[in-house]
């Protein structure tokens, strides 16, 4: 069931997975419909805010008595607005592709060499599709198992091939809307030995020469598998390309499919490739400093998310006293409540507005 939520000045339904997802579950809506909703989830904007004693204003009061005394100092309070990062929207977008600034870089560098080249060559780094076969269960059971399943197939490489590390992610075919996953594994401990071949399609790749470990690794999986040698960094961007930019251009089937069924979009191993680039010798860029924001709080408090009904441009701002008809003295598990019913005159207080 979608929840309906009052504000101040209308009524309106705010979309939730979990409230979709029930929905689904329960039959209220069909699958066509709850996928449809993440465009509306996604573009609905949703809110936190975080309170912190703000030190540079003190209320210092004087105790009675004959002796001179104060108080321990009350501070007044300093309120931090947060739009929130959703699967897809732009704030989401932005951390992905900060999270990949190192790698982008290191790509870059190591743009002109081949790990493959000629007719055959060794290499550490294989390209795998996995894909499902629909007559192996529901749509519905693949999201469900797809993940576990995936797990278990690295598994078997580690025990075969030692240890690995993984840029994957999922992807969902447009007429079955069965899941299959890319991914790019590289290889610490082992080597393959591939050839170049001409597929049927006309396309040419490198395949592992030994056709008995070829078909192992693609044996792991229990639908088609293909297993191909990576060439070159372009591999690597392919991936990094289609997981900021292009699982979005795509009418939202792969993203919305992933919503509904709560699946992780990507994932990358720490410090993946950096094996391989020094290999080549290349100069690996410094990771980015992990923060979760720009904001460095004394002791904060979250009180809770909300949605709003009206056009908001700001990712982030602040307020330093709310409202005067705004009242705070009630208890925590009211403040998204509150906070939602009166955000526009938050919002229209604000004193400090940050873009970007």
């Amino acid at each position: 069931m979608l929840e309906s939520i009052n504000s101040s000045s209308s009524s309106y339904e705010t979309l939730t997975l979990r409230g979709v997802k029930e929905a689904f579950s329960d039959g209220s809506i069909s699958e066509p419909e709850a996928l449809s909703k993440y465009a509306e989830w996604v573009k609905q904007p949703t809110w936190v805010c975080i309170p912190e004693a703000d030190h540079n204003r003190v209320v210092y009061e004087s105790v009675s008595g004959s002796f001179p005394a104060v108080r321990p100092p009350k501070y007044m309070t300093i309120y931090h607005f947060f739009r929130v990062s959703k699967r897809g929207n732009d704030i989401y977008l932005s951390k992905v592709r900060k999270k990949f600034i190192p790698l982008w870089s290191n790509c870059r560098s190591c743009k002109d060499i081949k790990f493959l080249n000629g007719r055959s060559g060794v290499g550490n780094l294989l390209f795998i599709t996995l894909t499902y076969d629909t007559s192996i269960c529901t749509k519905q059971e693949a999201y469900d198992n797809v993940g576990s399943e995936l797990n278990v197939y690295l598994s078997d490489l580690k025990r075969k091939f030692g240890i690995i590390k993984v840029l994957r992610c999922f992807e969902t075919f447009p007429a079955s809307g069965y899941p299959h996953i890319h991914m790019i594994v590289e290889f610490l401990d082992h080597k393959f030995r591939f050839s170049y071949y001409t597929f049927k399609n006309g396309r040419r790749g490198y395949i592992i020469s030994s056709n008995s470990l070829r078909k192992k690794i693609e044996g792991y999986w229990h639908s088609f598998a293909n297993v191909q040698g990576v060439k070159s960094v372009g591999a690597v961007t392919y991936l990094l390309k289609y997981i900021t930019k292009d699982m979005y251009a795509d009418s939202f089937n792969t993203v919305s499919h992933l919503w509904l069924y709560h699946k992780q979009s990507y994932s990358m191993s720490h410090n993946f490739m950096d094996f391989t680039f020094k290999i080549y010798s290349v100069p690996l860029s410094s990771p980015l400093l992990k923060t979760n924001s720009n904001i460095f709080f004394v002791k904060p408090i979250f009180l809770g998310s909300f949605d709003v009904n009206f056009e908001v441009n700001e990712r982030y701002f602040v307020v330093k006293d709310p409202p005067a008809d705004v009242d705070l003295e009630v208890s925590n598990d009211r403040y998204p409540s509150l906070f939602r019913s009166n955000f526009k005159a938050f919002y229209e207080a604000r004193e400090v507005s940050l873009n970007g």
